[in-house]
């Protein structure tokens, strides 16, 4: 009976070492992803937010009535404003190329981030798209941007580069005090974030 005993008294031991083990592991565990997070934290605050603003100017009175604008309009639009331009379209090159097409720049859609740009029914948006000579490449090409807007003769392309290559987008934002775009200034030769960005657009109508 007292070796029954001393053997049951043993094995609650050895489970209670075991689970004081776990829970110390368990511990350590959280304890190291949870400084993972901070570290994380207090190193996105430390790079900080700009607060800054660009103004648009735009039409002051818009007569458009037409289809609103979407993802494949939006680059129809950019297509078309860019083929005027003479660039090539880089997703629609034709099977033979000239020697002087080399030297042309190609436009290629990338995003179309909508918005109110001047405040009516009809969606506007702000459009980023690769501009670059045929068939270059690089790792610091960054996307260019412009507004897209609805007036009297349909949807044009409107304040070409209004915001510089270097601010990357992530998302814009339109509500009853304005329209924001959250970027961020991005260095590419160091790969590395230089601050946020929070840009609130401002409107100037052109009478």
């Amino acid at each position: 009976m007292k070796r029954y005993k001393f053997i049951l008294l043993s094995t609650v031991i050895i489970l209670l070492l075991s689970s004081c083990g776990e829970g110390q592991l368990k511990e350590k565990k959280t304890t190291l992803a949870d400084t993972t997070k901070l570290e994380q934290i207090v190193n996105q605050d430390s790079i900080g937010t700009l607060d800054t603003t660009i103004t648009l100017l735009i039409p002051a009175i818009s007569k458009y009535h037409g289809i609103n604008l979407t993802d494949s309009l939006a680059k129809e639009i950019l297509y078309r404003y860019c083929q005027k331009k003479g660039y090539l379209i880089s997703d629609r090159l034709p099977e033979l190329l000239k020697e002087s097409d080399y030297k042309k720049i190609s436009v290629q859609y990338d995003t179309v981030f909508f918005a109110d740009l001047n405040s009516n029914k009809y969606t506007d948006a702000i459009i980023s798209y690769w501009l670059a000579p045929l068939g270059a490449s690089g790792n610091c090409l960054q996307p260019h941007k412009a507004a897209i807007i609805d007036t009297d003769n349909g949807y044009k392309i409107l304040n070409e580069e209004f915001i510089p290559p270097n601010f990357a987008m992530d998302s814009v934002v339109t509500s009853n005090t304005g329209t924001i775009i959250f970027a961020y200034d991005y260095d590419c030769a160091n790969h590395e974030v230089i601050r946020h960005l929070r840009v609130t657009i401002n409107q100037i109508k052109n009478p």
